[in-house]
Formats: structure tokens, C-alpha cells, sequence
């Protein structure tokens, strides 16, 4: 996993950073397609605030659907993305993620 992924002629960029712990960085995710950057963020309700959730350091798309990807942060969680929407936001509340990093 990087803080970056590029399939399909999009890249992804998870703008956290985690070099000596959070950086608090609540940039949600950009994206470049067809020579343009947008950014996904803001509050998706029921789903996740992606204004609260910091430091996004990893991206892995899906093999199989581009427009299918998953975004981890550094302490945070992982939220999971379908065509640039949060779908999904796991914790250690809501699977099986734990550990340290893990809030």
C-alpha cells in the first residue's frame, strides 16, 4: 500500500502523514482524472465525516473495479470508497481491525 495508487488513468492521493506520529492532516482524498484534481471530503452521513478523520496515508484500489478503493489512516481506520463516495468507515468498533495505530 502507498500514499498513492494510479489504475485505469486515475491516481489517488492520501495527503496524511504519519513520519512521527499524526500530522492531523483532514484533507480527505484527492484525485486526478482527464487532467483534472478534485478532492473527496466533507461529512457523508451514516457513513463517515471525512473532515474527522486524519492523516489518510494509504490508498489500494481494487483490482477488479477501479472505481472501487480503500483508504487507511493513521489511527483512524480505513474508510472503503465506490465511484470517489465513502461506502463504508471500519474501526475497531466495527471489525476486526486493532492494535496500536488503531483508535
Amino acid at each position: 500500500m502507498n500514499g498513492f495508487a494510479i489504475q485505469d488513468g486515475t491516481m489517488y492521493v492520501a495527503p496524511g502523514s504519519n513520519l512521527s506520529g499524526n500530522s492531523y492532516i483532514v484533507d480527505g482524498i484527492y484525485n486526478y482524472s482527464n487532467g483534472t484534481w478534485s478532492n473527496i471530503k466533507g461529512n457523508y452521513p451514516g457513513v463517515v465525516g471525512l473532515d474527522s478523520i486524519y492523516d489518510l496515508v494509504n490508498i489500494q484500489i481494487d483490482r477488479n473495479n477501479s472505481k472501487h478503493f480503500f483508504a487507511s489512516s493513521w489511527g483512524a481506520g480505513v474508510v472503503e470508497f465506490l465511484n470517489d463516495v465513502p461506502v463504508n468507515y471500519f474501526t475497531d468498533a466495527n471489525s476486526t481491525l486493532n492494535g496500536p495505530a488503531i483508535r
